[in-house]
């Protein structure tokens, strides 16, 4: 089932992976779909997409030359945000899993990514690594949730209640030392259940992997003068790098069944969020397990080691922070009930808010411009701004 639902829906994810982003004014000739162009890294192609517009300039070897330095700049962020296999001479979350109790002197793009989640009092999304790799097992093997579900089988809910255990007890704790060191910190009795119950994943970045990953090649595109392209995820990561032009962002709603509901357009270099538990693309199919609205599995796990269940849906957006942290900014609004209060508290930091509830986009940048509501059901769409 999961191979047919790929090929039937593999059209649209390519079409749909960026969002419907697209150049309003350049033509389209100029725009392509940088690959990592290597077999080595070629999966990722399913995971990330950039858009980028070749002929800016005169070099005749600039496709050849970002697709070198994209598929560079991918291959490394992967191998160093890999929370399970050991890369020669990279520190990576393997390493570190693998190092347990001990100093290590790790990239910068790590600590930096561990500095911001602690500041944010978040390192509990590391700590749920073991649960991650567990809801992996579910999602690949949705025909025998009997054996996997931990709402189905006793011995798989009381793993993960002891795991949630020893997270909530303080048996686990990254400490950031000086000069790009940390040491993770377990005690004995943590220490003694992981390697009686062969646990994995100590610590994983979970849903928010992709986000230190869309940052990271960004930033370094940017820096080497690469501004005119989109890079997205496909869980909703998106990094506009261009600011001199205007593009189109499709506003994805689900009522029964997902689809586009509006539009909005972009004219700056923002950093852009959207997390959704719904399935939208071919490939969510390999991240979210949709039963039922009150049984959803994905990698949206709260402190208490529990799904996010109901279909949601939130977009956040800003000028000034990059997608890692609009995510943390947005953990609140996101995995509880939408709070105007929360809205605000995000707001005053310049990071705006947009929803769907009811065929209505509620909205609070007073800039933005909406367009193109559908009628889906016999209801043509609308916006409110939410004040």
């Amino acid at each position: 089932m999961r191979i047919l639902l790929f090929v039937s829906f593999f059209t649209i994810a390519i079409l749909s992976l960026t969002f419907g982003i697209v150049s309003l004014f350049k033509g389209d000739s100029g725009y392509q779909i940088i690959t990592t162009g290597n077999d080595e890294n070629s999966f990722m192609d399913d995971e990330l997409v950039l858009n980028y517009y070749i002929g800016n300039n005169t070099n005749e070897n600039e496709l050849k030359e970002i697709t070198k330095l994209y598929s560079d700049l991918v291959s490394y962020s992967y191998k160093l945000l890999d929370s399970e296999i050991l890369y020669d001479d990279i520190y990576n979350i393997a390493y570190i899993n693998n190092h347990l109790n001990e100093e290590i002197e790790i990239d910068s793009i790590l600590y930096n990514s561990f500095k911001m989640i602690k500041e944010y009092d978040l390192l509990f999304i590391l700590y749920l690594g073991p649960l991650y790799y567990e809801t992996t097992g579910i999602i690949y093997n949705s025909s025998s949730l009997d054996l996997f579900s931990p709402l189905y089988n006793n011995e798989v809910n009381k793993y993960f209640n002891d795991i949630i255990h020893y997270v909530n007890n303080n048996s686990i704790e990254l400490v950031l030392l000086d000069n790009n060191q940390i040491k993770l910190v377990i005690n004995n009795d943590y220490l003694d259940y992981i390697k009686n119950n062969n646990v994995k994943n100590i610590i994983s970045f979970g849903w928010i992997k992709n986000a230190i990953m869309v940052d990271y090649i960004a930033n370094n595109l940017m820096s080497k003068g690469y501004i005119y392209g989109i890079l997205s995820s496909v869980d909703g990561y998106t990094r506009i790098l261009d600011n001199t032009n205007e593009y189109n962002y499709s506003i994805i709603d689900y009522d029964k069944r997902s689809y586009i509901c509006a539009t909005i357009k972009y004219n700056n270099s923002y950093s852009i969020v959207n997390l959704r538990n719904y399935i939208y693309l071919a490939e969510d199919y390999y991240r979210i397990l949709y039963i039922n609205e009150e049984e959803i599995y994905s990698y949206y796990l709260d402190s208490n080691g529990k799904y996010l269940k109901e279909n949601r849906n939130i977009i956040n957006y800003s000028l000034y922070y990059s997608c890692l942290e609009i995510s943390l900014n947005m953990f609140d609004l996101f995995f509880n009930e939408i709070s105007i209060d929360e809205i605000n508290r995000i707001y005053e930091k310049e990071i705006f808010t947009l929803y769907c509830d009811n065929k209505i986009v509620y909205y609070n940048d007073k800039n933005c411009n909406i367009y193109n509501f559908e009628e889906v059901d016999g209801i043509r769409y609308n916006k409110k701004y939410i004040k």
